[in-house]
């Protein structure tokens, strides 16, 4: 979206249940790599950072979330 590349991941099996997870301010998805392997045993987990945060960090002019 106007030339800013999004960044999110994937994890657990593709036919369960999706939960989508957020970063908090000043975040990204690395915050969530503690709990990642043990929530995507029960689920599909989409992990997303936030424009202006992780690695999309590049956006900053453009705002965040």
């Amino acid at each position: 979206m106007n030339g800013i590349q999004g960044y999110y991941e994937l994890h657990g099996p593709a036919d369960g249940e999706t939960l989508v997870i957020a970063n908090g301010f000043l975040l990204s998805t690395a915050s969530w790599a503690p709990q990642t392997p043990v929530l995507s045993q029960h689920c599909r987990l989409l992990l997303h950072d936030c424009r202006g945060m992780g690695r999309i960090a590049e956006s900053r002019r453009y705002g965040t979330c």
